[in-house]
Parts: structure tokens; sequence; C-alpha cells
């Protein structure tokens, strides 16, 4: 009976100094997710030609969080609306502006939309915002609010 205590008590001992110092977050250097761009314009009218916020070195897993905000509405609920979209390329090419992944935020009253989007970015080619007008949504103001983080290497 003994001998099986102590077996079992080396066997506990070998366990829990084996695992000693072991972290399953890795080195603070790895520490994901982390915020690497941020992206904002208050009291736009109009569009917002794509702006480059953040250039990957190596190809990545990203999420892009947008927020839009309809500061002024324009009181016409036609089909017109402002559309903020997140362009990248990925191993399938270029993602934007046919089908961006963004929102759209429609000018007949005041209101919000937001949305993220995971994805993965090819290396050396740049991660664009960008805000287009679909049948003139004018005498309207909006915000947008950008924010990307990197998942993972």
């Amino acid at each position: 009976m003994r001998k099986a205590i102590r077996g079992l008590l080396l066997l506990i001992l070998v366990s829990g100094v084996s695992s000693f110092g072991q972290s399953a977050a890795g080195p603070l250097k790895n520490h994901y997710p982390r915020v690497v761009a941020t992206f904002e314009r208050f009291n736009q009218t109009a569009p917002i030609s794509p702006v480059t916020i953040y250039t990957p070195m190596h190809w990545g897993t990203f999420r892009c969080s947008i927020v839009m905000v309809l500061t002024e509405a324009n009181n016409n609920d036609g089909n017109a609306f402002w559309r903020g979209a997140i362009l990248f390329d990925d191993g399938s090419g270029s993602n934007g502006p046919d089908h961006p992944f963004g929102v759209s935020l429609y000018p007949g009253k005041r209101n919000t939309n937001a949305a993220e989007f995971p994805f993965r970015a090819k290396a050396g080619k740049p991660i664009r915002v960008e805000v287009k007008e679909i049948n003139y949504p004018g005498g309207t103001k909006y915000n947008i609010f950008v924010v990307l983080e990197q998942l993972a290497p």
C-alpha cells in the first residue's frame, strides 16, 4: 500500500513540475487579439475615398468592427444610403469595392448600424476603409468609427 501511495505522489509531483512555467498564452509578444488600427470621421456629408488604415507585413487573421451613425437625417425613405466598407486582399484576390464587407446607413431618420467582419489578409497589401454614397443621400451627416484587430498571425 505504501508503494502505491508513494508511486501516486511521485506521479503527481512529476506532473506538477513538468507543467510549471507553461502558459497557454505563449510569450508576451504574441498576445492576440490586439488593435492594429483605428479610423474615425465626424460630421461627414460626402463619400470617403479608400483610405489605407493598415498594411500587414505578414499574412494574418483580422477582425474589423465598423459603426456608422446618421446624425442628421433628410426624412427621405427612398433607396439612397451611405455604405461604409473594409477593402482587403486575401487568397481569393481583392475583396471590394463591388462586394465589400460593410454596413449601410439609410438617410430617412437618425440611426446607427454596426457590423464585425473576420477575414484573412494578404501580406504587403493595404487594408482600406471607404464610404460610398448610393443614389445621393444628400442633406445628411454621418460619423464612422472603425477598429481593426489582429486575431492571429
